[in-house]
């Protein structure tokens, strides 16, 4: 793939919000970048052979309290590192109150002043960041100066190449244009939703025709010129995905949806896919497939982090 060196083992970050999203009062794990990490392990322990291998450890912080002592214990059950899941002694893990709509699709409420709002540089941090293969992030965790700094701090350490993917995921009004900017100038690779690319459209003033989407990623691609790869969601339609200069796109596959399924995480998942199948210089066509497969899967399923069937763990 353009620009990206395959990897069979690599070191990949997800840094940013580690919380518990509450459902219908029950507490459930989350928070995207943890997401992403915990999907991207379950991909990496199940590879066989060449693609046997490799590290996803989450980077956050939670509270000294029930809730955090209870993450950091799920997360080890999921067989994800801990050891950059920070502890504040100051600040509460974080929460977000989550509601579903007919369709199982959410709306969040999330709280702020939490622990994962305070991500501190450390000395072990940085050197971790020195030798990632990826490191994603997006936007929700730079409300706060205090982990914006650590996030920038990061992406600075990260070898020239090391693959940087923004996933947006834009929560009003926990952003701002000078946040989506430079968190869109520091990457290398894009994800977004088609709803977010619609607003980054507008944001940035781009010139494209409303509504059509590969001219608009086009135009997206043209202002942040160090973009190898923008990939765009578009739920139950599939996705898009423009790399060295060519559009492909897939659609989903259906999937039984269980009781109380809803689609959070399915964002996180299908980008732990598209990083992974990078890393690993799988063809554009061959991420897309199976990116969609597991999300559809998540989708059909109760929380963001389900266990994924063995058939999902890899493309092939």
């Amino acid at each position: 793939m353009t620009n990206i060196s395959a990897k069979s083992t690599p070191l990949i970050l997800g840094f940013g919000e580690a919380l518990f999203d509450v459902v219908d009062g029950d507490a459930i794990l989350g928070g995207a970048p943890c997401n992403f990490a915990v999907h991207a392990q379950q991909s990496l322990s199940a590879g066989v052979g060449a693609n046997a291998g490799g590290q996803a450890i989450p980077v956050s912080c939670v509270g000294d309290d029930a809730l955090g002592r209870r993450l950091r214990s799920e997360v080890t059950a999921r067989g994800v590192n801990v050891e950059h899941l920070q502890v504040d002694a100051s600040l509460p893990t974080g929460t977000v109150e989550v509601e579903l709509n007919a369709e199982g699709h959410p709306t969040y409420d999330i709280c702020q002043g939490v622990a994962w709002d305070g991500i501190a540089l450390t000395p072990e941090l940085a050197s971790l960041a020195a030798r990632a293969d990826a490191i994603c992030y997006g936007t929700l965790v730079q409300r706060t100066a205090g982990s914006r700094g650590t996030l920038r701090a990061l992406l600075a350490a990260a070898k020239p190449q090391a693959v940087r993917v923004c996933d947006l995921n834009l929560r009003a009004p926990h952003y701002t244009p000078e946040v989506v900017e430079e968190s869109l100038r520091w990457a290398t690779v894009l994800k977004l939703n088609d709803d977010e690319l619609a607003i980054v459209a507008k944001m940035f003033d781009l010139a494209a025709p409303a509504g059509d989407l590969p001219a608009t990623i086009e135009t997206l691609a043209k202002r942040f010129p160090q973009l190898t790869t923008i990939a765009v969601t578009e739920g139950a339609a599939g996705a898009r995905l423009w790399h060295g200069g060519k559009h492909y796109s897939a659609e989903p596959p259906r999937c039984e949806r269980v009781a109380g399924a809803d689609s959070i995480g399915a964002g996180d998942c299908w980008c732990a896919a598209l990083v992974i199948g990078l890393l690993r210089g799988l063809p554009p066509q061959q991420i897309l497939t199976w990116a969609n497969r597991v999300a559809s899967f998540v989708a059909s399923q109760r929380g963001a982090t389900p266990t994924l069937p063995g058939e999902l763990t890899s493309p092939v």
